[in-house]
């Protein structure tokens, strides 16, 4: 069993190798958009939209993406 700690950084590290940009904000709406996801972000830097092939709902047993899926 690998530790929650160990892998959140074990995949920080992975997604920095990668060049994933990370971003603090919450989920406020999803929408098909083709091939795509067109998921809309709110945070301290102000809302905007993203296209994503993948999202993954890693927000817990009351996951906002899970319910708004």
């Amino acid at each position: 069993v690998v530790g929650d700690r160990v892998l959140q950084r074990a995949l920080l590290a992975r997604a920095t190798d990668c060049g994933i940009e990370r971003r603090a904000a919450a989920v406020s709406a999803l929408a098909p958009a083709g091939e795509t996801l067109a998921v809309t972000l709110s945070g301290a830097a102000g809302d905007g939209v993203v296209r994503t092939r993948l999202l993954v709902a890693a927000d817990g047993s009351e996951s906002t993406v899970c319910r708004l899926a």
